[in-house]
């Protein structure tokens, strides 16, 4: 199961009529820099991968601020496997998909949540 978003701050500033940063886009969980680092200019990139808590396989999140056609996005990935054939079935589809959805929930941040809420 796989979600890839990047998100253009810029579209989602100009749709709410007022000011976007990072940080209003992607919740602070997910959107930390070190204090010296301008998150308006930093271009950014993490990736963490691990088993996850209930049931089999794996959890990737790649999160950051990364250009794309010559802007910076905010880029939220996330990839919910297993490695098995034999675990597939539409039960597990389910979980996969509500493990995703979990995540992104958590990674929504404010305004990015606003801005969903309009569409």
């Amino acid at each position: 199961m796989r979600y890839v978003n990047h998100i253009d701050t810029a579209r989602v500033a100009r749709e709410l009529g007022r000011p976007v940063n990072t940080e209003d886009v992607l919740s602070a969980d997910y959107a930390s820099l070190p204090r010296a680092v301008s998150a308006e200019t930093a271009w950014w990139y993490s990736e963490v991968t691990s088993a996850v808590a209930e049931g089999p396989g794996q959890l990737t999140v790649r999160s950051g601020v990364v250009e794309l056609l010559g802007r910076h996005v905010v880029l939220l990935d996330l990839d919910r496997y297993v490695s098995s054939r034999e675990d597939i079935d539409e039960e597990m589809l389910v979980r996969l998909s509500d493990d995703v959805f979990a995540v992104f929930l958590c990674a929504a941040g404010p305004a990015l949540q606003e801005w969903m809420r309009s569409k």
